[in-house]
């Protein structure tokens, strides 16, 4: 996990740029599409009082399922991010295509160890919300 706390701080200045420049909203959240979004969460999110949604199945998000319900309320759909490590690959457009009709590139948050780059963080911006959230029964 080596770089995931500075990857953290990076996105979070871009978080706050975004919104204060209003290409984002206040309380946009970050979203997952599997469980293992929990890392993106522990390091990108918490954090910085970001809010992460699961966007996706309920056999993939786990946990995320029961989350969003209880997360929904704080949270502005309208827009959101997608934050994929270089060690992950996807394609976002295709992933979030029931829940969002737009993704753009944002950044790519380089970390650096001993003057190498050794991870990268890919950074999207999702609008055109369809108000299709996954939650529990």
């Amino acid at each position: 996990m080596n770089g995931w706390s500075e990857a953290g701080e990076k996105f979070a200045e871009i978080y706050r740029k975004e919104i204060s420049s209003g290409r984002m909203l206040p309380a946009s959240p970050v979203v997952c599409y599997k469980w293992w979004g929990s890392h993106i969460e522990y390091y990108f999110c918490r954090p910085f009082k970001i809010q992460m949604i699961g966007l996706g199945v309920m056999n993939d998000l786990h946990q995320y399922v029961w989350l969003n319900k209880k997360r929904s309320a704080k949270i502005n759909f309208t827009t959101a991010y997608c934050i994929v490590p270089s060690d992950e690959n996807y394609k976002v457009n295709k992933q979030y295509i029931n829940f969002y009709s737009k993704v753009d590139s944002v950044a790519v948050i380089e970390i650096f160890r001993n003057h190498a780059s050794t991870h990268n963080f890919y950074v999207y911006r999702l609008t055109g919300w369809k108000n299709n959230l996954p939650l529990s029964k």
